[in-house]
């Protein structure tokens, strides 16, 4: 019986000796009790066990990394060069392109006066003044007049006097830059043409006429400007009888109908001669 007890308690001991690894061993056995550590994993076992764990968390970082790849760089893109804006040419009534004195249209219906003093003032410089004076019998200066305001030839040496007869006692017989300006302003247009209008207005029974009829009568007057008229174009005119009857009332008194005859007359020679 002795020796039968024996046999039975080398069996499972062969059994624990050949077992897996300690990360798979059992609980030992009630009957291994006292026959040492028989479950007991070795340096060995504790080794190999390692490596094997190791090898399988490789494993599965393996296969849930996907595989690394060399960046590639995207290729520059070319910045295209800005489309240059449109040029915007003159467009209907618009302002137009400006001379070579800074003269535009929209200057000459807005801001008259100074759209004179340019263009005449260029004019006058081209006669040759002596210190800003040209002599009355200058033929360039007569030229000039009789092309280019509404002068009659018959008055011009009645109307070049009497402007030199303001400078003072002693002097040469000239004009200045400034009252070349006023003579083109003052002879825009034929005093008697301007009151032969308004009295075809009026029938002669009236001081005054409707607003209405003042403007009709401004846009057939440009038929008598001669060349001056031709430079204004057809898209314009609506814009220099605006300029023209800035002031206008209800009703229009024959001074007032001459004013805006002689405006509307002033603007078409300064856009005839600065051709803007």
């Amino acid at each position: 019986q002795g020796l039968a007890l024996c046999a039975l308690a080398f069996v499972p001991t062969l059994i624990c000796s050949s077992a897996p690894p300690a990360r798979l061993c059992e609980p030992r056995p009630l009957w291994c009790e006292g026959m040492g550590n028989c479950c007991a994993p070795t340096a060995e076992d504790a080794a190999e066990n390692q490596m094997t764990q190791t090898s399988t968390t490789e494993n599965n970082m393996s296969k849930s990394q996907p595989p690394a790849t060399t960046p590639t760089t995207a290729p520059a893109v070319k910045a295209q060069p800005k489309a240059a804006p449109a040029s915007s040419g003159g467009s209907s009534g618009g302002g137009g392109n400006a001379s070579s004195d800074g003269i535009t249209f929209d200057m000459v219906v807005n801001d008259l006066e100074k759209a004179e003093t340019l263009a005449y003032g260029t004019a006058f410089a081209s006669f040759g003044a002596a210190d800003g004076k040209v002599p009355i019998d200058s033929v360039p200066l007569r030229q000039f007049l009789e092309t280019n305001s509404g002068c009659p030839y018959e008055e011009l040496d009645t109307v070049l006097l009497s402007a030199a007869s303001n400078n003072p006692e002693g002097e040469p017989m000239h004009i200045t830059q400034s009252q070349f300006i006023d003579i083109l302003r003052q002879n825009a247009i034929p005093e008697a043409m301007v009151l032969e209008k308004f009295m075809n207005l009026t029938a002669g029974e009236s001081e005054v006429v409707p607003c209405e009829d003042c403007r009709t009568a401004l846009l057939f007057l440009k038929d008598d400007l001669r060349a001056q008229a031709t430079s204004v174009r057809e898209d314009r005119w609506e814009a220099v009888m605006d300029a023209a009857m800035s002031s206008a009332e209800p009703t229009v008194s024959m001074e007032a109908f001459r004013n805006f005859c002689f405006k509307e007359a002033r603007i078409a020679n300064v856009v005839h001669l600065a051709k803007v």
